[in-house]
């Protein structure tokens, strides 16, 4: 008996909930006698605020005010769990057109997330935006719905870039920054796409350089210490080293051979500041493999050792 009280109890509030989603349908959305839209209307929006009918898997809905058909005021954008998502006056209803002027827009939590502002419809003007935190994230302009002109976007540790968007895509000279002001690299970009010749900048001072073909590093870059001396030299293909690198250390020690899909392959050689052979051994797949020797200032072997899959083995 108490199972089947228990199942008639939900049943029943079951029966209630789903009245009252009736009721609110029922008495919100209402017509007059010629038809016209009167009072208040609810609409369930999908990910991309377009009305929908699914009332339950529905991501928000916006409610509007009617007098004889005609939208009244401001019409409010919800998120689903009923916390305000945006207002503003529309000028048409389904699709949206909203009224010239600024829209502020609100996270879940109630923090400001954007600010854009709207011109015959479209996006037009000054558009910034903002992490939950408050910091800022974007700041630039649209024409006609497409982002132009000189924009700034930050990262949430504080680093920044700055530099042009043409019909949407980054365009031109862009140069990016650390949180402290200083240059962290600069180039271009072609239609949205790193190209051509860019710089980039470590903190304490090392340089690199090199070209981006498609939006990867392509070709010979080049790498600097602070004090000038070489870093590095190589190639890169889609972004992978591959081939021929010379790698120096801040004292000026060399090591040279392989790179195959970014990983070292093949014999590499060590030398100390005065060029003197010091060491070499090969890699398979990035491990020790195999014949590796050591040299005194004078070139003579001194120390063999025999690795297999990384690990020393004897001979």
């Amino acid at each position: 008996m108490k199972v089947i009280r228990k199942i008639t109890a939900l049943i029943i509030i079951l029966i209630l909930s789903f009245s009252i989603v009736i009721g609110q349908i029922k008495g919100t959305n209402n017509i007059d006698a010629n038809e016209n839209r009167i009072g208040k209307w609810h609409f369930y929006l999908d990910e991309n605020l377009n009305t929908i009918t699914d009332s339950i898997n529905f991501k928000y809905y916006k409610v509007a005010n009617y007098v004889s058909g005609r939208i009244i005021g401001y019409v409010n954008y919800y998120y689903k769990s009923g916390k305000l998502y945006f207002q503003t006056p529309l000028k048409s209803i389904d699709p949206d057109v909203y009224m010239d002027g600024e829209i502020k827009y609100f996270s879940e939590s109630g923090e400001r997330i954007k600010i854009l502002n709207y011109q015959n419809g479209m996006l037009n003007g000054q558009a910034d935006y903002f992490y939950p935190d408050g910091k800022p994230y974007m700041h630039g302009y649209f024409t006609d719905n497409k982002r132009t002109g000189i924009w700034k976007q930050w990262d949430e540790d504080g680093k920044y870039g700055i530099g042009g968007f043409v019909n949407d895509l980054p365009q031109g000279k862009w140069t990016f920054y650390y949180s402290t002001g200083s240059i962290r690299s600069e180039g271009k970009f072609n239609n949205g796409i790193q190209s051509g010749i860019w710089t980039e900048y470590r903190e304490n001072g090392d340089i690199a350089e090199g070209s981006y073909v498609n939006g990867k590093p392509n070709g010979t870059w080049v790498g600097k210490y602070s004090n000038q001396k070489p870093c590095f030299i190589g190639s890169y293909k889609n972004g992978i080293k591959e081939g021929f690198w010379k790698e120096w250390d801040i004292t000026g020690r060399l090591s040279q051979g392989n790179y195959t899909n970014n990983i070292k392959d093949g014999l590499w050689t060590w030398f100390d500041a005065k060029g003197r052979k010091v060491s070499e051994g090969s890699f398979a797949n990035g491990i020790e493999d195999g014949q590796w020797n050591k040299y005194d200032i004078m070139g003579n072997i001194i120390e063999t050792i025999f690795y297999k899959d990384g690990q020393r083995i004897e001979q």
